[in-house]
């Protein structure tokens, strides 16, 4: 999963629901960097967010709040969702 997410380094992708862009500046080995393309803010999401939000269940099963609630991504689940169902 991680080897597929370093590989959109520059991609835009849009959020799941709402559309809205944002643009993978980075990833590392441990975190991905996203701009978030109306507010122009750097945000960071961990790898690990990325691995708890996988086992909660199969990509197409997940939302926002099931993400937030099981604590996998709470400042982030929507451009962690966006990215594993990109990604999938």
């Amino acid at each position: 999963m991680w080897e597929k997410i370093v590989g959109l380094k520059n991609y835009t992708i849009l959020t799941v629901g709402r559309n809205k862009p944002f643009h993978i500046v980075d990833v590392t080995n441990d975190k991905c960097i996203i701009r978030v393309e109306s507010t122009e803010k750097l945000r960071t999401i961990h790898r690990s967010e990325f691995e708890k939000a996988l086992m909660l269940g199969k990509v197409s099963s997940l939302n926002t709040t099931l993400l937030r609630q099981n604590g996998a991504s709470e400042a982030n689940p929507a451009y962690v969702l966006a990215i594993l169902k990109y990604i999938s």
